[in-house]
């Protein structure tokens, strides 16, 4: 049989660092707190793998809004479910089950909303739903915290109901609440109530008034007429009362050898699987956990010895089912709420067809060769600017991110490699298409199908690999805030070196090694030999202007003029090699195919380098340390040893 477990306490009590240590979640502490003893898994270390075993739903729901309930079951079942043993039928069938133990079947093709403008659900449905992303892979352990947070007192009652019958399958179901009422009270199979990171009391919700009763300070008996869990809130939320009782607890304790130095257990138990540890104190800080001394472990046993067994890890997904899964959920987001998508796809089309009427018919003269240098620059600079809507993108989503890696739903290289190939077609090639499109024909540039797809193609690489660093920036920044700062100085510094507004050559050496490291200097000078190589201009000076001077001693007489004539008005007419006029400019036209390959390398070079700052910056699990000088799990250590300290 399983078990319904409550923890109560007020704010600050411990409550969520105890469930986060028992479930082996993310540490609710700082960096610098650590936490000792031992926690274990049916008699077993616990491993990495046991993430897939107990199941933690955190305080705050975590749920993609364009999903419907049934999708948002199905996409964890396929993360999570073993992909060689569950057939599709197996998979419809977890789903179907777990919709109708939760009681969602009703709601099963409506959107889980809460957000993106999408009503969807009830507060209390889409907090099931929550708990159904656990529940379809059937775990052993359930451990929430605070479920019942933000909801009313009707919705409350019976999501305890729910787990209730979630507990009488055969699962220990551990949750921490504030002020339960007695009907939620009455569901619970067993109570712990902390008090400063202690657990005052643990056991059956009948031997709680006992309890009290037994204390002997004033004020601890139960009142009568207040409810029990009433009276044990108050208990420990008064200090008058509370720093008595605290003391009397641990010296009790601490006469009986219990808890081995005024520690305080936590022992689960249940026929199918076991979660024991312990919380003791926060403190300064620093949080140890014990093992409990009250109650041994059932462990599985193989029916043909008498040896037990030890549990067996949970296959992990492939990588490559993992990625499908993803792409499909972002495409689905993607087309369900296409809101960011149209604005960027019209957004393409409404500035292609600006720029082209500001750059409408250039002509091969000086306004013609500086309307092609501006409209490249210009088209770079867009591409490069409308990046920033990935920054909102990702840190939208950080939160159910980490929930989801830190539960073994996928590995973080899988959603970054969904999250990025989907980024960069639907929200910069394809924009940059889109603007390409009325751009190019009504600006007049360079004709022939080698130019034209060069354009796109660069265009396109440009703002793929743009949307990429954009990426990176925000994984490793964190904030909305700091990503968007440093991306927005990141493309002014990389602006400067792109060879538009200062010539590269005329930098200072100590600074000029910088444009090495401009994607806008790859895309500039790939845009502008394409555009401008091989073709002559012709600069017209007019009368009493000198003469035409141009950088690099390109004039008239030079040798990168091919002809020069004078008009009857004294205007003097230069044509101008375009290859030439680039040279002028420090482009160089034979490096064309090394700034298009430079482009491909940024882009997958971002791809990486965020790939390996979302492995950095993603919060680790957990880690719970064997007590100093106390013989390890993993080294041996008996059960009996552990239980007499």
């Amino acid at each position: 049989m399983g078990e319904l477990v409550g923890v109560l306490g007020p704010s600050g009590c411990g409550k969520t660092t105890m469930l986060s240590i028992l479930a082996g979640s993310v540490s609710s502490l700082s960096a610098s707190s650590k936490v000792r003893g031992h926690i274990t898994l049916d008699g077993e270390k616990r491993r990495a793998w046991a993430s897939r075993l107990v199941a933690y739903v955190p305080q705050f729901d975590f749920l993609l809004p364009t999903l419907t309930v049934a999708e948002t079951l199905r996409y964890s079942a396929q993360l999570r479910l073993p992909a060689k043993t569950t057939s599709a039928k197996d998979l419809d069938a977890r789903v179907a089950s777990t919709l109708e133990e939760l009681g969602l079947s009703h709601v099963a093709s409506s959107q889980v909303g809460g957000s993106s403008g999408i009503r969807g659900v009830s507060g209390g449905e889409r907090r099931r739903v929550t708990i159904g992303m656990e529940l379809v892979i059937d775990p052993s352990i359930v451990v929430l915290d605070e479920p019942t947070s933000g909801l009313d007192s009707h919705t409350a009652l019976n999501l305890m109901v729910t787990l209730k019958s979630v507990a009488s399958a055969g699962r220990i179901v551990m949750l921490s609440f504030h002020q339960p009422s007695p009907a939620m009270f009455d569901l619970l199979d067993r109570v712990f109530l902390m008090a400063r990171g202690h657990v005052l009391f643990s056991g059956k919700t009948e031997e709680a008034a006992p309890f009290f009763e037994a204390v002997p300070i004033e004020g601890c008996k139960v009142p009568r007429g207040v409810a029990v869990a009433e009276h044990m809130l108050t208990a420990v939320s008064d200090p008058k009362l509370r720093d008595p009782l605290l003391a009397h607890v641990l010296a009790s304790r601490r006469s009986k050898a219990i808890g081995g130095g005024g520690g305080s257990s936590v022992s689960l138990d249940a026929s199918a699987s076991t979660l024991a540890g312990v919380v003791v104190d926060l403190e300064d800080g620093t949080t140890t956990a014990s093992p409990s001394p009250s109650r041994s472990p059932e462990r599985r046993r193989n029916p043909d010895s008498s040896t037990p067994s030890p549990p067996r890890p949970p296959a992990r997904t492939p990588l490559s089912r993992e990625i499908a899964v993803l792409f499909w959920r972002t495409l689905t987001e993607i087309v369900r709420n296409p809101a960011l998508l149209m604005m960027h796809c019209g957004m393409g089309i409404a500035m292609g067809a600006l720029c082209g009427g500001i750059f409408f018919g250039l002509k091969f003269d000086i306004a013609g060769a500086q309307g092609r240098l501006g409209a490249a620059f210009f088209s770079l600079t867009l591409m490069a600017l409308t990046s920033l809507t990935t920054v909102d993108l990702l840190t939208c989503e950080r939160g159910l991110v980490v929930k989801e890696v830190l539960g073994g739903y996928y590995r973080p290289v899988s959603y970054y490699l969904a999250k990025a190939t989907l980024d960069g077609l639907l929200l910069r090639v394809l924009p940059a298409v889109l603007f390409s499109v009325p751009l190019y024909p009504m600006s007049g540039l360079q004709g022939g199908a080698p130019h034209v797809a060069l354009f796109f193609c660069v265009l396109s690489v440009f703002s793929a690999a743009v949307g990429a660093l954009s990426m990176a920036v925000t994984v490793g920044f964190g904030t909305a805030g700091r990503a968007s700062l440093v991306m927005n100085l990141v493309l002014l510094l990389s602006l400067l070196f792109a060879g538009f507004l200062v010539n590269v050559a005329s930098i200072t050496p100590a600074l000029r090694w910088v444009h090495y490291f401009s994607v806008f200097f790859y895309g500039f000078e790939a845009l502008t030999s394409n555009e401008l190589s091989g073709i002559s201009l012709t600069f017209t000076a007019p009368s009493g202007g000198g003469g035409i001077s141009l950088p690099g001693g390109i004039g008239g007489g030079s040798a990168g003029a091919s002809t020069s004539t004078k008009s009857p008005s004294g205007a003097l007419s230069v044509d101008i090699k375009g290859d030439t006029f680039l040279a002028a400019l420090g482009i160089d036209p034979s490096r064309l195919l090394i700034d298009v390959a430079a482009l491909d390398a940024a882009f997958f070079g971002f791809v990486l380098a965020g790939i390996g700052l979302l492995y950095y910056t993603m919060p680790r699990a957990l880690v719970v340390r064997p007590p100093k000088g106390a013989p390890s799990l993993a080294n041996g250590g008996s059960r009996q040893g552990r239980r007499g300290r």
